[in-house]
């Protein structure tokens, strides 16, 4: 049986990876996260003290889901583009008070 190649795309992967294999199944069995990462040099992260508005506009731009947090060349963190969007959201929608509890 000849071995197929498949293009395999996850939404939190930059990069698309050819798998060789029968089966993704099977061909995941024989990665190892050192196969198939991006190296931070090569892919967009965030700083530290970046905000909200420019890492969702980096994430719309590079098609990405989430993005890491670098300080000094190391990771410290991830962001994701829901948690963005939640906070984003939460600051342009006005917040209606709590209504005061009615006294007997």
């Amino acid at each position: 049986m000849a071995s197929r190649s498949r293009r395999v795309t996850r939404p939190w992967a930059p990069v698309p990876c050819i798998v060789a294999g029968s089966t993704p199944r099977a061909a995941a069995n024989r990665r190892t996260a050192g196969d198939v990462m991006v190296p931070t040099a090569t892919m967009p992260v965030a700083a530290p003290r970046e905000n909200a508005a420019s890492m969702l506009q980096r994430m719309e731009a590079d098609a990405l889901w989430h993005l890491p947090v670098v300080s000094d060349g190391r990771v410290i963190g991830v962001v994701s583009k829901d948690s963005l969007l939640r906070i984003l959201a939460r600051n342009l929608i006005p917040q209606k008070p709590a209504a005061p509890l009615s006294q007997p």
